[in-house]
């Protein structure tokens, strides 16, 4: 009989017996050969799942290490791309805030541009209208020369240009007598014949003013009616003011009238010759403006 003892290392053991037959030896032997067949394919199977797990540590690693890699080489990158945006983006805010400023200067220099053009344009109106009303007041000027040029060279009247005023100086015994204000016949025909130079300027206002020295009144009566020269001015001013109005066709709203007593000399009051010169009325033409303001 063939038995199969195990020795101390696992393998079995084959023992013959004198009386085993061929047949036997050669189907023991094929068993044999099957067993360490299987016994070889175990211990190769084994081998192969070892190593196919090595190959996929490594493989791993190597997608480890490589995402690693990658990720230290992206990090900077991502940084500076990052960076860059912000930047992009601070400059792009930064442009349009100039670009607005840009903008707003220049509607605010096209208004400027516009502003000042139409004060150019106002200006120039202003010269023309000056020169035209300076050229006017000289044909009055003129116009008064040649109607009171009896009184101008005995020095009684007057007449000058004042910027952009005609201004007529009539000397106080030329229409009124000592301490009155009442205008006398020579007075009213003095005054009729500067109104018919003024009373045809109907853009323009006529103001009266009345003038004296300062000498105070010393008339008992004269002071019941003029207790200053502020009353004695203004009365003779006022009087001038109604005869132009009724007589000399000047249209009351183009008349004023103002006294100014003696705060308004052109010549000293130490002398006769001074004080005369001071008593006096001024007849002054004054332009209007649009809005009927004098100037």
């Amino acid at each position: 009989m063939l038995s199969l003892p195990k020795s101390l290392t696992g393998a079995p053991e084959w023992h013959y017996n004198d009386a085993m037959n061929p047949t036997s030896v050669d189907a023991g032997n094929d068993e044999v050969a099957r067993y360490e067949q299987r016994l070889k394919g175990g211990r190769g199977g084994r081998s192969g799942w070892v190593f196919f797990s090595f190959l996929f540590v490594l493989f791993l690693l190597f997608v480890s290490a490589t995402g690693a890699f990658v990720y230290m080489r992206y990090l900077p990158e991502r940084d500076r791309a990052q960076a860059d945006a912000k930047a992009l983006a601070e400059t792009t805010t930064r442009y349009n805030e100039l670009k607005s400023s840009l903008d707003r200067a220049e509607r605010g220099l096209s208004s400027t541009r516009a502003e000042r053009d139409r004060l150019d344009e106002e200006r120039a109106q202003a010269l023309k209208d000056k020169e035209s009303a300076i050229q006017e007041l000289e044909r009055v000027k003129s116009e008064l020369k040649n109607s009171l040029e009896g009184e101008l060279e005995s020095g009684d009247v007057g007449i000058e240009r004042r910027g952009s005023q005609l201004v007529v100086d009539v000397a106080d015994q030329v229409l009124f007598g000592v301490g009155d204000a009442e205008i006398s016949e020579r007075g009213q025909d003095v005054l009729k014949r500067v109104a018919q130079a003024l009373a045809k300027r109907t853009d323009h206002v006529v103001q009266v003013r009345g003038h004296t020295d300062n000498s105070a009144i010393k008339s008992a009566e004269i002071r019941e009616r003029f207790p200053t020269n502020w009353e004695l001015s203004t009365a003779r001013a006022t009087n001038v003011v109604r005869f132009l109005q009724d007589s000399g066709q000047i249209a009351g709203q183009r008349l004023m009238a103002a006294g100014f007593a003696q705060y308004q000399p052109v010549s000293s009051n130490a002398s006769e010759a001074g004080r005369r010169k001071n008593r006096r009325i001024e007849i002054v033409l004054l332009s209007q403006t649009p809005n009927g303001e004098s100037r």
